[in-house]
């Protein structure tokens, strides 16, 4: 069952974590017909919140992990394309 996306297209890169407690968090990245790119939280697994950060673009990769020392913060990198095609990467940290 479909509990998160935007129709029938599919991101290039998604990642998805769940922490010990059951919050889960997802990426996704752009898709082709669909803006699907984003960051979301989830503590049930169906109803979800973005938590996108500003300057968020095109990911060509990405990987999340959960602190291990604090179960409320994830981890993000990624390869980040933006308008113009320029290419860098980002570390994001998100405390709940």
């Amino acid at each position: 069952e479909q509990v998160l996306g935007f129709g029938t297209s599919t991101s290039r890169n998604t990642d998805v974590v769940v922490t010990e407690e059951g919050v889960v968090y997802a990426t996704m990245s752009f898709a082709n017909g669909a803006n699907t790119r984003g960051v979301y939280r989830s503590e049930d697994g169906i109803n979800w919140t973005e938590i996108t950060p500003e300057g968020w673009y095109d990911q060509q990769r990405n990987v999340m992990c959960v602190n291990p020392l604090n179960p409320d913060q994830i981890f993000l990198i990624a390869e980040m394309n933006n308008d113009a095609n320029n290419i860098g990467y980002i570390l994001y940290k998100y405390t709940y």
